[in-house]
Order: structure tokens, then C-alpha cells, then sequence
């Protein structure tokens, strides 16, 4: 039962985080602000979970958003004598019980149709800036979105959890496969840039080897032949005359 509750909330947890615009850092250091009133209230997870949706997708951050549902939350469970009139007047409820029995959207519905959804009989069902901004935000909605487009994905948000998951697996995969590929690509690039010094480089290596090797192979004089052959060098451009002539005194001075 306890992993059956924990997949539950994840999906909740992961069905915000697609319909909102917030993340999983930002929920985990905002949503202890507002679960112990909404638990009071009588209002769930849920719902909690649809009304921060649909704030963040309406322009809050989810700080504010929070905050925003915080307030229209206690003004609701706990609403002035002023607000209390008012919504008698109006034949609506603001009070714990109609959330329990009707739920936050049912509660939001219901102010909207006997409002109107004048904003000026809101502000004063809901004087605190706060709560109003929380309140008009909700009614208005996101463009073309409503509350129902925020609250009932909610109803089939089983799976939502195994959906996130999968997602961040292929992304990382793809994350991995850019980077070799990158990898790869500039791998390419710096071989193919360093492949003519390298090759130059063997080549000059092989050549003074070469000129190394051929006075022993010959006999005679190793010391005269390898001052010959550094000549040879300057006469074809190879080496300069003061090269020859450092070369010929370490040569002399090796003797």
C-alpha cells in the first residue's frame, strides 16, 4: 500500500511538472508551504496540483504560485465577515465544507458563475492581493486552457511517473550519443589537422636517421662523413650554415 501511495503522488508530482511550467528543484522547496492548509481545507493532492499547474502556466513563478494558492486557500476555509456576506448574498459557500464537498475546482466554478466573473465582486469576495491575483488567475486560465484542461488530466495521471522516467532515459541516451558523436567529429578534425606536421615530422625523422646511420654503413672517417653530410644539407637548403658550423665544432670537440 505504501509504494501503491508513493507511485501515486510521483504521478501527481510528474503530472504538474508536464501541464505547468515548474520543476521538480522548485515543487520540493515550495510545496511544504502549501500542503499543510490544503490538507486542512480538505482539498487534494490533486487538486493542489491542478491549481499550481495552472498559476505557473499563467505567468507565476512557482514560489508565487504557492503563495498565490496559500491565500486563496485560507480565505476560503477562513473568510472575513465582509467576504462571508457577500457570498451569502451571491448563494455561494466560502467555508471548508463546500471544498469538501465539492472540490477546489467545484468551489472556483462556483464563484466564477455567480460572479460572473467581475473581477471587482471577486476583490471584494477576496480583498487580500494576494488571493485575488491567486483567484482571477485561476478563473482566467492560460490562452485557451481552463480549469479543466488543469484539473482532470489529473484523474488519469496513472503511469505519468514510468512516462517521466522513460523520457529522461532517452534523453540522457541521446545526450550520450551527441557527445560521442562530437567526440568523434573532433577526433576527426584534430587528426586531420595535425596529419601533415606529423607527417613532415616522420619524415625529417626518418632523414637524420638516415644521415646518422649512412657514415657507419660506409666506413671510413664516421666524424668527416657526418660534416660532409651536413654540408650536403646546407648546399640543398635543409640546414643554414651556422647549424653546420655548431654541428662541426661539437663534432671536433667529440673527436
Amino acid at each position: 500500500r505504501d509504494i501503491d501511495k508513493l507511485s501515486e503522488q510521483t504521478d501527481s508530482l510528474f503530472t504538474l511538472v508536464r501541464l505547468g511550467r515548474t520543476t521538480i528543484d522548485e515543487l520540493s522547496g515550495s510545496l511544504g508551504r502549501v500542503l499543510p492548509i490544503a490538507q486542512a481545507a480538505g482539498v487534494s493532492v490533486d487538486e493542489v496540483g491542478g491549481a499550481i499547474s495552472a498559476l505557473s502556466a499563467g505567468g507565476l513563478t512557482t514560489a508565487e504560485a504557492v503563495t498565490a494558492l496559500r491565500q486563496v486557500l485560507n480565505k476560503i476555509i477562513n473568510p472575513s465577515v465582509a467576504s462571508a456576506k457577500l457570498a451569502r448574498e451571491l448563494g455561494i459557500q466560502l467555508n471548508t465544507a463546500a471544498i469538501k464537498s465539492k472540490g477546489l475546482k467545484g468551489v472556483l466554478e462556483d464563484i466564477a458563475l455567480a460572479t460572473k466573473s467581475n473581477t471587482d465582486v471577486i476583490g471584494n469576495l477576496f480583498p487580500r492581493v494576494r488571493a485575488l491575483v491567486g483567484v482571477l488567475s485561476l478563473l482566467r486560465g492560460e490562452g485557451t486552457r481552463t480549469l479543466d484542461d488543469f484539473f482532470d488530466p489529473f484523474l488519469d495521471k496513472q503511469g505519468a511517473t514510468d512516462v517521466a522516467v522513460n523520457r529522461i532515459k532517452e534523453t540522457f541516451t541521446q545526450t550520450v550519443n551527441e557527445l560521442k558523436a562530437g567526440f568523434q567529429s573532433l577526433r576527426a578534425e584534430v587528426f586531420d589537422t595535425l596529419l601533415p606536421t606529423l607527417t613532415r615530422f616522420a619524415a625529417a625523422a626518418r632523414d637524420a636517421f638516415a644521415d646518422i646511420f649512412e657514415p657507419l654503413r660506409q666506413g671510413g672517417d664516421i666524424v668527416d662523413r657526418l660534416k660532409f653530410t651536413i654540408q650536403g644539407r646546407v648546399s640543398s637548403g635543409q640546414a643554414t650554415q651556422a647549424q653546420a658550423d655548431a654541428f662541426t665544432a661539437f663534432l671536433d670537440n667529440a673527436r
